[in-house]
């Protein structure tokens, strides 16, 4: 009696597994029907700076344009989203300009930039209040030991304001952010910081500390962050080739500016939305925070004469790379032209 009854709990148990697996395939293949199925690799962990995507996806501007976007953020602090896109993991990733421009010198990887999330960079670098000297203007960098993030554009964007202002900033001085150096800061150990609009400077304001920001683009240091990149290969497909195509492109960035519209209108709703599609922040812990980092970041939105969200100028661009040039970061000129499509996001638009 016993034997039967557990075959018939098995039995059960397997029709109803059964029916939980079709309903999610036959679900998933709806879904997917006609639609155009995209991975996106985020160039850092969830959070405010890729709340417009979040919002793109919840709001469905993704699906209203035939597409179904996985967005992934970075797996562990040494992951390089340029990469994982070389390595046909992603569709679409998005790396610091600076990045894609020295990788590109480096190994000519086959990748093309699209377009740009923030019309500049977010890098910026924060001091106490009483250490800036309004007379001094950016020299107050001079003599103090300040910490970035070697290789990135904390530390590139400090070796072209030395260049082009002959600052005296001595090379031993520029050290490694070290774990905890927002604290480290704080207790005085570090001068100055290498941080990001969005983020440091944000927190250290709610914690009620008196700072300094040194922002490099009212110095005429240009660089852009945030930065869409794809394969070369979906400028050369046809549309019987297998793969994303250039439509797809703009699709996606018609989708994407559409959620980081929504989000600089609707800061609280978009929040809930990015703290909804993640998990590994608490919104109770970092809620605030958040809301006041999107507030922060919508403030760069939009980009050139024509105001096309996520338009790249191809100005900033060769002077990222004539900058980069200058410090050693780049072995040659010339990569603009191939690397950028400066033209697809105004066809996105026609």
């Amino acid at each position: 009696m016993k034997k039967r009854t557990s075959f018939l709990m098995l039995a059960v148990i397997a029709i109803a597994a059964a029916f939980i697996t079709y309903s999610i395939v036959t679900e998933k293949d709806y879904e997917l029907d006609g639609k155009t199925f995209i991975k996106v690799q985020l160039q850092w962990f969830h959070g405010a700076q890729f709340t417009g995507l979040y919002v793109a996806n919840e709001k469905g501007f993704f699906k209203d344009e035939g597409l179904m976007v996985d967005l992934i953020p970075i797996a562990g602090f040494t992951t390089d989203p340029i990469s994982v896109l070389n390595n046909e993991e992603v569709d679409i990733a998005l790396a610091p300009a600076d990045r894609i421009l020295i990788r590109k010198d480096k190994d000519a990887t086959n990748i093309k930039a699209f377009g740009t999330v923030f019309n500049r960079s977010l890098a910026c670098y924060t001091m106490k209040e009483s250490e800036f000297m309004d007379s001094l203007g950016l020299k107050s960098l001079e003599n103090k030991k300040l910490a970035v993030f070697p290789k990135f554009d904390t530390e590139n964007i400090l070796l072209v304001l030395k260049n082009k202002w002959n600052l005296n900033i001595n090379k031993n001085d520029i050290v490694q952010a070290p774990a905890g150096y927002i604290q480290e800061f704080e207790k005085g150990n570090l001068d100055v910081i290498g941080t990001y609009l969005i983020n440091e400077p944000v927190q250290l304001r709610m914690k009620g500390r008196s700072i300094k920001i040194i922002d490099p683009v009212e110095f005429g240091v240009r660089f852009y962050s945030d930065t869409y990149i794809a394969k070369t290969d979906v400028w050369a497909r046809n549309d019987n080739e297998k793969g994303i195509k250039l439509k797809d492109l703009e699709k996606f960035i018609r989708a994407a500016n559409k959620g980081w519209l929504y989000a600089k209108e609707h800061p609280k709703e978009a929040i809930d939305i990015m703290f909804k599609n993640i998990d590994n922040k608490s919104k109770s812990i970092h809620g605030e925070l958040e809301l006041e980092a999107l507030k922060e970041a919508v403030k760069y939105l939009g980009s050139g004469t024509d105001k096309y969200y996520a338009n790249m100028e191809r100005e900033i661009w060769e002077e990222m790379e004539s900058d980069l040039y200058d410090i050693g970061r780049l072995t040659q000129k010339g990569l603009v032209e191939d690397l950028c499509d400066f033209d697809l996001i105004k066809k996105a638009y026609e």
